[in-house]
């Protein structure tokens, strides 16, 4: 029997150059847990990983442990839900999966239930017992044959496992295949790991290129006596776990050594022991006849039982005899009612109408599986409280798509919760314009306007500069600036606002005078004049030689005037433009915002007075604002807030409102034409609070004396 290091070390250089497919049927707790996870493990997490079961918590558990993929490309590791008693359900399953996922290389099957009752038969008239042991596996195998093939067929591993109980069966009576007429426990537990066998053994014939294994794990530390519907079992499961627990395995260990048994086997019918060890055929009580007779039987594939009886007519209920429909989003299937999306006005009925059947899978662009789960816990909740625990973003995500479908109801549910839910007024922007809900778009705007904060750069990207100029000029038309304010302020303003832009090296006011005599701006020769005379120390020998002897000594002399008259640094500026007049004729004079075009990347000195000359500016024109750039225009209004805030919050609701219907016309009336097309009542019945106040306010503002619209920075409402 091989260590457990050495099957932990055979199973690690499993790394096979494809993705792998592998489904793990009862994969949610026990033995098919420990496979899932070891097989996680052993490929890293990258490997589509498919559980099957009924417990979705657990499930979801599993998968959260799983080692995340590594590389580029994307795995799903994901949950099917089925209640593998019932064969209805496997077929329904299998279909599914057959029709979503190219090939299935790994098929695990550890499904299992510990019983004291006796046949205890489903509605499909199989015991419930051998449906789990047996006749679920037989069907798993049918359903997804074609997908094994597949993986065969491309030279892939295309493997199916079932744990069981090889080499524990016994006899089988062949007259009574099924156990209708002589179950009991002691035949049921002997009959199955033979039924197995005699399974797996003919499904190899059929498709000799696949591997088939029957396993038996021995006895494993599970849950599976704590879950049984025996109050013998489960009082006495906690002390045979620990009376035995020298002799048993952990069902990691378990899943290690029953993957070994699979992956260390080629093609054909093989049984192996609870160490992964080959049995061949000790304890096999099949035969070539018993085979036969078990497939032709059709014991296999079992069909529902129907009862004799007198016929009794049937009626439906056609509220809730409801039709069906499957839809693909993505790589995943749902399948529910259709009732829900007949209610749209057009996508959907023109998608079932495409539809040559009621089979056929209707395929949804435009929409993420992600999304799409969360519409439908909307229309088919879960549990009562689902969608009392819906968050802001599933409910946006809501009347997304309600939206996009024109599901009328349902975008007024949405609308309606998302009313009083707490939203930034510049997401609710966003939100009211992406989905045509013009009340949401006044409001918010006039939200943002009355605010005390400025915009930020990141705010105005998220609503585009064209909306975030437009919502600054409104803010700045209210503003008053003090009377008196230095230019210290509007500089520390400017250095704080555009820091980055200002990280230009530093360049001495010699060195200034020579690239402005290069550039042949007046405004930058004259300032880098200015700041020669206005410096504390004298010229030095060097500096002389630059500037040239009859500029130097033009300098000296404003020195000596501006020292000896104690002048102001408006005094000097005079002093230059007499003094210098001669050579600053020759120089061409720009405007703020043409200077802070031409300074960028160039001086920090030039660029920081020249921002602060377009941040006192009073109005921009649209060349202005193409030149600088939005993002420019945007900091420069927020310098104009730094120095001083606005007055909105001042103003009565009446007044913006008017104001943001004037200044956003296009921008409302674009989102008004979009919310035509859906239904008008939700819109209607929105009371504006502040209807006799706007009213009032328009027939002011409606006069020749405010007919004018308000533009640019120097107009006050």
């Amino acid at each position: 029997m091989p260590a457990l290091n050495a099957v932990r070390t055979a199973n690690a250089a499993f790394k096979p150059p494809y993705t792998p497919v592998a489904i793990f049927v009862g994969g949610t707790s026990g033995i098919g847990q420990g496979l899932a996870e070891a097989f996680a493990r052993h490929t890293r997490g990258n490997a589509h990983i498919i559980l099957i079961g009924r417990n979705r918590a657990a499930a979801e558990a599993i998968i959260a442990q799983f080692p995340r993929p590594t590389g580029s490309a994307t795995y799903t590791h994901e949950f099917v839900q089925c209640d593998v008693s019932r064969m209805k359900n496997i077929e329904s399953v299998t279909k599914e999966l057959v029709a979503r996922v190219p090939k299935i290389n790994f098929l695990f099957m550890s499904p299992g239930i510990m019983t004291m009752k006796g046949r205890d038969e489903t509605e499909e008239g199989i015991d419930t017992k051998l449906a789990i042991h047996y006749y679920s596996r037989w069907k798993f195998i049918n359903g997804l044959a074609p997908a094994l093939v597949k993986a065969q067929e491309a030279g892939e591993d295309a493997k199916v496992l079932s744990v069981l109980a090889a080499g524990k069966g016994g006899e089988i009576n062949l007259n009574d295949l099924g156990l209708k007429n002589t179950f009991s426990l002691t035949n049921a537990a002997l009959s199955a790991p033979t039924y197995n066998d005699l399974m797996l053994q003919d499904y190899s014939k059929k498709y000799p290129g696949l591997t088939f294994v029957h396993s038996y794990p021995g006895f494993v530390r599970s849950s599976l006596m704590s879950s049984s519907d025996s109050t013998i079992l489960k009082v006495a499961s906690p002390v045979l776990l620990s009376l035995f627990r020298p002799f048993s395995t952990s069902i990691q260990d378990c899943g290690e050594y029953m993957l070994y048994g699979l992956l260390s086997n080629k093609a054909g019918f093989y049984r192996v022991g609870s160490q992964g060890e080959d049995l061949g055929m000790k304890r096999y009580f099949g035969s070539e006849e018993a085979r036969k007779k078990l497939v032709d039987s059709g014991v296999g594939v079992p069909i529902p039982r129907v009862d004799s009886g007198v016929s009794v007519p049937i009626s439906k209920d056609m509220d809730y005899y409801l039709d069906t429909a499957t839809f693909k989003v993505e790589d995943t299937l749902y399948k529910v009612a259709k009732y829900h999306f007949l209610k749209s006005q057009d996508f959907f009925v023109a998608k079932f109408a495409e539809c040559k059947s009621e089979d056929e899978i209707i395929c949804l662009e435009d929409v993420s599986k992600d999304d799409f789960r969360i519409f439908l816990k909307l229309l088919y909740p879960l549990s009562i409280m689902t969608t009392q625990t819906f968050e802001n973003e599933e409910w946006i995500v809501v009347l997304k798509l309600s939206t996009q479908w024109k599901m009328f109801d349902i975008r007024n549910l949405a609308i309606r919760q998302l009313d009083v839910a707490k939203i930034d007024p510049i997401d609710r922007i966003i939100l009211a314009q992406k989905h045509s809900i013009p009340r949401w778009l006044s409001s918010s705007l006039i939200s943002v306007i009355r605010r005390e904060d400025s915009l930020s750069i990141a705010e105005a990207e998220k609503l585009g500069f064209d909306l975030a100029l437009k919502i600054c000029r409104v803010r700045d038309s209210s503003r008053i600036l003090p009377d008196v304010l230095d230019d210290h302020a509007w500089s520390s303003a400017v250095s704080v606002e555009f820091q980055e832009e200002l990280r230009l090296p530093a360049l001495s006011a010699i060195e200034r005078v020579v690239r402005a005599r290069e550039n042949g701006v007046f405004e930058f020769l004259r300032a880098s004049y200015v700041d020669l005379v206005e410096r504390p120390e004298a010229l030095s020998d060097d500096e002389a030689m630059k500037l040239g002897c009859e500029t130097t000594v033009r300098i000296c002399r404003v020195r000596e005037q501006r020292i000896a008259r104690n002048l102001s640094m408006l005094g000097s500026m005079n002093l230059v433009d007499n003094e210098l007049q001669v050579e600053l004729s020759t120089t061409t004079s720009l405007s703020a915002i043409e200077r802070v075009v031409m300074s960028r990347g160039n001086i920090a000195e030039w660029l920081q007075r020249s921002l602060v000359e377009a941040a006192q500016r009073r109005q921009l024109s649209s060349d202005e604002v193409e030149s600088l750039g939005k993002g420019t225009t945007m900091r420069l209004y927020r310098v104009r807030e730094a120095i001083s805030n606005t007055q909105w919050d001042t103003k009565p609701l009446g007044v913006c409102q008017v104001v943001v219907d004037k200044e956003f016309s296009n921008e409302i009336r674009t989102v008004r034409n979009g919310a035509q097309g859906y239904s008008g009542a939700e819109e209607a019945s929105a009371v504006d609070e502040n209807a006799e106040e706007i009213e009032l306010v328009e027939s002011i503002y409606s006069t020749p004396k405010h007919q004018s619209s308000v533009k640019g920075w120097g107009k006050h409402y």
